[in-house]
């Protein structure tokens, strides 16, 4: 197993989390309208999701590291 593989793969986890939660809270949804197709609104959600992905990718690089012993 290599450290610098576990290291990059734990910073990716955490940030992607923290960042997933820090922009799901401006992620502006109205009940009754739905959410509009403005830049405005979207790009909170397109980062939400890039947040997402960079922990699934943390963890996914996480499990391979440590399969290879």
């Amino acid at each position: 197993m290599q450290i610098t593989t576990v290291v990059t793969s734990i910073i990716l986890l955490i940030g992607g989390i923290v960042g997933f939660i820090y922009f799901g809270k401006t992620v502006p949804i109205d009940l009754e309208n739905g959410l509009g197709w403005e830049w405005e609104y979207l790009e909170p959600i397109i980062k939400q999701m890039a947040s997402l992905l960079l922990a699934i990718v943390g963890i996914i690089w996480l499990i391979r590291a440590f399969r290879r012993g």
